[in-house]
């Protein structure tokens, strides 16, 4: 067994075996990808701790962002900065495809919510249809 293996369970990666808390995550970007990413993880509800809180796009009619309104979640807007103040977020999921606005997300997000930018998105989602 490698080092640092034992700490996390057995897991490869570092920190806790499993996450103690739900993250509470907001959506940069509510196009067709927002709202596969929402259906995907209501799929996983239970088996992912993760919280949906808010949702933005500068067309408050596009799919995801009209889905995410659909199933519930309050926080739908145009100004993704607006996302930045919802109390005890932990991650940022930028789906726009914009560097611009991932770039930006990167330099104005609090030193204690994680991005995940577009490229990261579409790999965890080219892994996700692969295992089904």
């Amino acid at each position: 067994m490698r080092p640092g293996r034992e700490e996390s369970g057995g897991s490869p990666f570092a920190g806790p075996a499993k996450l103690e808390t739900h993250l509470r995550t907001a959506i940069v970007g509510g196009g067709p990808g927002c709202e596969l990413f929402l259906r995907m993880s209501r799929t996983l509800v239970g088996r992912f701790p993760m919280e949906i809180v808010g949702v933005a796009d500068i067309d408050t009619e596009a799919r995801g962002a009209s889905y995410a309104r659909e199933i519930g979640i309050e926080l739908i807007t145009t100004d993704y900065r607006e996302l930045l103040s919802i109390p005890d977020l932990d991650l940022l999921i930028e789906l726009t495809g914009s560097w611009e606005v991932r770039d930006d997300l990167e330099r104005t997000r609090p030193a204690r919510v994680r991005l995940i930018d577009h490229f990261a998105a579409r790999l965890f989602w080219e892994l996700h249809q692969a295992e089904e």
